[in-house]
C-alpha cells in the first residue's frame, strides 16, 4: 500500500507540484511526549514549507496504512494528534479490513463508502479509488 501511495503521490507532484516521501521524520514543535511522529507517506503541497531533510515540517497530507500489530485506536490517536499539528488531511488505511478513514475539515475518522475514492481539497487533481487500491493489495 506505501509503494502505491507514493508512487501516485510522485505522479501527481511531477504534475501539480509538491513532494511526497515515505517514512518522514515529521518535526512537530508543540508535542509534549515527543518531537517527531512518522507518517508511513507524507506529501507537501506546492508552498508549503517542508523543512529540512533531517528536521521535516508538517505535511499537507499524511497517509498511516495499519500494520497487523497495530491498533486502529492508536492510528486514529495518532491522525487526530498531526491534525491539531498542522497536517491538513490524514488518510488512514485499514488493508486487512478494507477500509480507508479521513480526517481532514470536520471530517474526523469518517469511514469512506466501498465505492469511492481518496481525494482531497488539498491535492487538487488526486483520485485513488479505494477500488485500485484494494485491487494493488490482492
Amino acid at each position: 500500500a506505501q509503494g502505491l501511495f507514493i508512487e501516485r503521490l510522485r505522479i501527481h507532484a511531477r504534475m501539480a507540484g509538491g513532494r511526497a516521501w515515505t517514512e518522514a521524520g515529521v518535526y512537530f514543535e508543540y508535542l509534549a511526549d515527543t518531537d517527531f511522529l512518522v507518517p508511513d507517506v507524507a506529501h507537501w503541497a506546492p508552498g508549503k514549507d517542508q523543512g529540512t531533510r533531517l528536521r521535516s515540517l508538517p505535511p499537507t497530507l499524511a497517509v498511516e496504512i495499519r500494520s497487523p500489530h497495530q491498533s486502529r485506536r492508536s492510528l486514529f490517536d495518532k491522525c487526530r494528534l498531526m491534525r491539531a499539528n498542522g497536517v491538513d488531511v490524514c488518510w488512514l488505511v485499514d488493508p486487512e479490513t478494507q477500509e480507508a478513514y479521513v480526517f481532514e475539515g470536520a471530517k474526523d475518522g469518517e469511514r469512506l463508502p466501498a465505492g469511492s475514492a481518496l481525494t482531497s481539497s488539498f491535492l487538487p487533481g488526486f483520485e485513488l479509488t479505494l477500488a485500485d487500491l484494494w485491487a494493488e493489495l490482492d
